[in-house]
């Protein structure tokens, strides 16, 4: 005789396998049938979840004012980094195939574990910075790359080399991120259109090197960055430039610190450092001779000269000077240098502790009010009293 709790063992079995058999066919064929029909409303559903950032590169006659828009054209939020450090151009010359690349130096670069700054744009809404192509490119790069008739594409995302991506070791982050849709697939890298440079547009790149106008030929006096600082936070941010001298003659020149102004440029974009004009009659004591090949240095504070908060976040940044006279000295008897030089090459200015400090304002002389005219009438006015005194 069966042992009938065997086979209520065995028969138990049977059934609980019939189930899992039957559930399993089940579950396949609602698989099978949501995919038959969910493939159409997907692929449209992808195409409308498209992540679509769109860079704009603006080049202007002013080389400090090259402007950058990146607008969010999605139909969704879009989470952007925003740090003008990632930006970089891609180069190419007219009537050749070779392609050069401008970006900033290694060490600016923001590091890839670092917390960055991010923007969310509402669809339509764009993020606009302004940037110096000539912090990007400068030296031989500009001189070869950003030539008239050059096309330039702008990318906004981490290079190849850029600080923690090791070439093919780890991925860059992506700089854009959907908000809310986790379908739209993350951005790496911005690609804009190509931008044609003008021949003005060049020039003015030209033409704010060094650069006399009351000379011909190269610039006798040369500007150059010497150091920049390793400062402690915004308030000890320095940096030095030296005038030098290339001819074999002595040359007379008004050197003054009020006549230097910086561009710097950080993880905030592009800023412009320089105290307001000096009006001042130059007198001869004024004036430096620089011997033959000689040269002066001068170190500017420049949490006097910038705006407050330029070096408020902890972090590097670039910095270059210009040093710009009209005093030719004729009033004081001199023939004395004028024109403007500016540093080819920018240092490099590190904060290691940020410090956020109240703004700086300019108090400028109020304007005098133009005397108000007294009225006219047509009937004649009364005599006025006049009191004086009698002197012996």
């Amino acid at each position: 005789m069966a042992n009938p709790l065997v086979s209520f063992r065995k028969w138990g079995r049977r059934g609980l396998l019939s189930t899992a058999t039957f559930l399993v066919i089940f579950a396949l064929a609602g698989v099978s049938e949501a995919r038959r029909w969910s493939l159409p409303s997907a692929a449209g559903h992808d195409a409308e979840a498209a992540l679509d950032v769109r860079l704009t590169l603006s080049p202007r006659l002013d080389p400090r004012q090259w402007e950058v828009h990146l607008e969010n054209a999605s139909s969704f939020p879009v989470r952007l980094l925003d740090d003008p450090r990632l930006l970089w151009f891609e180069v190419t010359r007219p009537n050749s195939a070779v392609q050069g690349s401008c970006r900033l130096p290694r060490d600016l670069l923001p590091a890839v574990s670092a917390a960055l700054r991010s923007a969310t744009l509402r669809p339509g809404e764009s993020l606009a910075f302004s940037i110096d192509p000539r912090f990007y490119c400068f030296g031989k790069e500009r001189e070869n790359l950003l030539v008239a008739s050059a096309e330039v594409t702008a990318h906004y995302g981490f290079p190849g080399d850029a600080r923690g991506v090791a070439r093919g070791h780890i991925d860059a982050p992506p700089v854009a991120t959907a908000v809310g849709n986790g379908a739209a697939v993350p951005s790496r890298d911005i690609t804009g259109a190509p931008v044609t440079l003008d021949a003005d547009v060049t020039r003015e790149l030209e033409g704010n090197a060094n650069q006399p106008t009351s000379t011909s030929g190269a610039a006798p006096l040369v500007l150059h960055m010497v150091r920049g600082s390793d400062a402690r936070s915004e308030r000890s941010v320095d940096a030095t430039v030296r005038l030098t001298n290339t001819t074999p003659r002595p040359i007379a020149v008004y050197l003054r610190r009020e006549l230097l102004s910086f561009d710097v440029l950080g993880p905030d974009g592009s800023s412009t450092c320089a105290e307001p004009g000096d009006f001042r009659h130059p007198a001869r004591l004024g004036y430096t001779r620089l011997a033959a090949h000689r040269s002066v240095t001068l170190t500017s504070r420049l949490v006097e000269l910038c705006p407050r908060g330029t070096f408020a976040d902890a972090g590097v940044y670039l910095v270059r000077a210009m040093f710009e006279t009209d005093h030719g000295g004729e009033a004081v008897g001199l023939h004395a240098f004028t024109g403007r030089l500016m540093t080819e090459h920018p240092v490099m200015v590190r904060v290691r502790r940020s410090l956020h400090l109240l703004p700086n304002h300019r108090v400028l002389p109020a304007a005098i009010p133009a005397p108000t005219p007294p009225p006219v009438h047509s009937a004649a006015l009364p005599a006025r009293r006049v009191n004086f005194r009698r002197v012996p």
